[in-house]
């Protein structure tokens, strides 16, 4: 009976294990993106300024700039929900496939990162700077 208790216990991680692998998606660079094929990818960089071109209606629709940590840029293009802390300048990451013929990434899920977040504020009585 433990022999089939065991079984099962592995049987069950091995399944939560490859089912997270399969999930993951790699990290690419903008230069990188032709050879990543069709499959799924995430490209993260800098969203350049005076690059950002909206279309529709609350901005639903959206292309950009992203200068990757090369300095190598691609054009983004996005159809949803715009993130909030997403803007010019501002830390993005995209999620999706690369259209080599067009030169275009095709984002399925777009994330930026707010800095301001994460940015440590001085002690009390302290003043920047200083």
């Amino acid at each position: 009976m433990w022999i089939w208790v065991a079984l099962s216990g592995a049987a069950v991680v091995y399944l939560v294990v490859t089912s997270i692998r399969g999930t993951e998606l790699p990290y690419v660079n903008a230069a990188d993106l032709p050879a990543s094929g069709p499959r799924a990818v995430r490209v993260a960089g800098k969203v350049a300024v005076g690059g950002i071109e909206s279309e529709g209606p609350g901005d639903v629709s959206i292309a950009f700039l992203l200068i990757d940590e090369r300095g190598d840029t691609v054009r983004v293009e996005y159809s949803g929900v715009r993130p909030d802390a997403f803007r010019e300048g501002a830390q993005a990451v995209a999620e999706g496939t690369y259209d080599a013929p067009k030169a275009v990434f095709h984002a399925e899920l777009l994330q930026a990162k707010c800095p301001s977040k994460y940015e440590v504020s001085p002690p009390a009585g302290v003043r920047p700077g200083t």
